[in-house]
């Protein structure tokens, strides 16, 4: 026989206190603070206006976490808790209870941003905190950006505390004009940990000369992020003026940061630059940099060409950071023989890789055997991405099947005779028109596949 589990107390107490809005407000003033939460999830559930208004107004903690009730759309409940905080901004004299000062909204459905009030106006809660900005502060530790107009996200952008963004993702598809207007607000992040550009490319390719207009810009742009000094993590996509101004992005991380009672430097643990430009002078700052840099976690160049540029920079930025580095990918760099030889001694030294990826470098047969045999003691690995060697190459892009074959499973067995690879695999170039590419792991197959998503 099952029995439902008995009310407890609490329970009972809170559904009185529900039945009895008129003396609801009253009570609140000697209920214990402990008490507060469970009939103010039951009157937000159960959408009780008045009781939901005064608990707002009688909050005994600094902050609501609306983040764990708004789960749904419920825009009109959100609404009448709002208005409790506007009885609270419209008293001469605070309650003695009530010490809020400020409602959490972080985590709540995504769809609840979004959701228009009738006749397409803003959503509720930032044209609410826009029409209260003056006697409000509205935090946002996490934004992201994806092809919004750059004139919406100003108005957002003046709702909110700059300095309380921490993460950032800008995806927007703008024009440089566009992104000319945003540049201003980027600057004022001055505690963000967090920074991913990418899509700002809209109508210039990735590759194309910068005309002086863009190159002004560029300067503009980072001297803006050069105040980003809190950094730990930064990655940048197809940023196409990005060229010859990696000093003025990253120099500012060298700058110690003041703590309340020292003197501190932010370290940075990612740095990911793909699909982007480098100058020599870009590589050879990279690899002085070394203030910040001794903690990085992460490197990824991919996409970065580097078949033109003396490659010992990136072995020096190696040597620095091998104490902690777990991932490298330098896919896409189109590295030849001269780039790739002055890599393999300083990997014997990264013991903390965990992932490494070559892909679509053009090295032989030969020089390849040699950097496998210099990984042996990257006993940390757990996923390993090669280049097939550039012998099964043709001259038109394709490749010969049969020299594949051959050579693909000669390369795996020298691996397993230096340790024993959790997850290894070699791979062809993709087929430019089908993004396809011949792999092999263990066994040959075809793959549909655009960079390393193998």
């Amino acid at each position: 026989m099952h029995l439902e589990a008995l009310p407890t107390l609490l329970d009972l107490a809170v559904q009185n206190l529900l039945r009895a809005e008129a003396l609801a407000a009253s009570a609140l003033e000697d209920l214990p603070g402990e008490l507060f939460p469970p009939p103010f999830k039951e009157a937000f559930a159960c959408r009780k206006s008045r009781i939901l208004r005064a608990t707002v107004a009688a909050w005994p903690f600094p902050c609501i976490p609306l983040e764990s009730l708004m789960q749904t759309d419920d825009l009109e409940t959100l609404k009448v808790a709002l208005d409790g905080l506007d009885d609270l901004l419209k008293m001469k004299v605070c309650p003695r209870r009530c010490k809020l000062q400020g409602l959490d909204l972080r985590n709540v459905h995504q769809n609840f941003w979004k959701a228009p009030l009738s006749g397409g106006t803003p959503s509720l809660p930032v044209r609410w905190a826009w029409q209260r900005k003056s006697s409000l502060q509205l935090h946002c530790k996490k934004m992201e950006i994806w092809a919004l107009p750059v004139n919406t996200v100003v108005e957002i952008l003046k709702i909110f505390q700059p300095d309380s963004i921490e993460e950032l993702e800008l995806n927007a598809l703008w024009e440089l004009e566009a992104l000319a207007c945003f540049t201003p607000y980027l600057g004022q992040m001055r505690n963000l940990r967090r920074f991913l550009l990418a899509g700002v490319y809209k109508t210039v390719p990735i590759w194309g000369e910068l005309s002086p207009e863009m190159e002004n810009f560029g300067t503009q742009f980072f001297s803006q992020s050069s105040k980003l000094r809190r950094l730990q993590v930064l990655s940048m996509n197809g940023v196409y003026f990005l060229k010859g101004h990696l000093k003025e992005v990253l120099s500012s991380l060298k700058i110690p940061v003041a703590d309340s009672f020292r003197t501190t430097t932010t370290p940075l643990e990612m740095l990911q630059i793909t699909q982007c430009s480098l100058s020599q002078a870009d590589l050879n700052y990279l690899s002085q940099w070394p203030v910040t840099i001794q903690h990085l976690k992460h490197l990824g160049l991919s996409g970065v060409l580097l078949f033109h540029v003396c490659a010992r920079p990136l072995r020096i930025l190696l040597e620095t950071v091998s104490a902690t580095l777990e991932t490298l990918k330098l896919e896409d760099c189109r590295m030849g023989h001269s780039q790739v030889r002055v890599l393999p001694p300083v990997l014997t030294r990264c013991f903390q890789l965990t992932t490494i990826n070559f892909l679509e470098n053009d090295v032989a047969a030969p020089v390849l055997k040699g950097l496998l045999h210099l990984t042996c003691s990257l006993r940390q690995l757990t996923l390993e991405l090669y280049p097939a060697p550039r012998e099964v190459h043709d001259s038109m892009g394709g490749v010969d099947l049969e020299l594949f074959v051959h050579l693909c499973p000669q390369l795996m067995d020298t691996l397993k005779a230096i340790r024993q690879p959790k997850s290894a695999c070699f791979a062809a170039d993709p087929c430019r028109e089908r993004l396809d590419r011949w792999t092999y792991n263990q066994e040959t197959k075809l793959c549909i596949s655009w960079k390393s998503g193998l």
